[in-house]
């Protein structure tokens, strides 16, 4: 909504959530339906004793450096976890499909465009991931579902 990102504002300030909430109201008389729809950047789901922490992922800086987003992601994971550890962290703002171990980071839906020429992402056709959470191994099946 804004050229700037508002980071103590971000909330008040964002399409995803606005559309969320709409959604959560559409869909308010469906029982297999819990929205969690956090106040602050990262929403946390417990499933099968794995914490997940789930954010857009623009909180996290990468500049295009060599060994690409792994170094920037784990960094930024070591630091989130001082204050709330999560098992697994799953985002998708680098339009790029990567199993990362303690990360995923889901593909685009739309696919390449304008946005993943602009922060130079590699080429991916339209793909998201399906993961498969074991109650005593965490994470264990990562796949991708791809588009046509």
């Amino acid at each position: 909504m804004t050229q700037q990102q508002r980071i103590a504002t971000e909330e008040g300030n964002s399409l995803e959530r606005v559309m969320y909430h709409h959604l959560a109201v559409l869909f308010r008389n469906e029982p297999r339906l819990k929205w969690v729809i956090s106040q602050g950047y990262h929403s946390y789901v417990t499933v099968l004793n794995t914490v997940i922490r789930f954010h857009h992922g623009h909180a996290i800086r990468y500049g295009g450096g060599v060994g690409g987003i792994t170094i920037p992601v784990n960094k930024a994971i070591a630091q989130w976890n001082k204050s709330k550890v999560a098992g697994l962290d799953v985002f998708g703002h680098y339009h790029q499909f990567f199993d990362g171990g303690n990360f995923i980071t889901n593909g685009s839906l739309i696919g390449y465009n304008t946005y993943a020429l602009s922060i130079k992402a590699s080429f991916e056709k339209p793909k998201q991931a399906l993961l498969l959470i074991d109650r005593d191994r965490g994470k264990t099946c990562v796949w991708p579902i791809l588009f046509d």
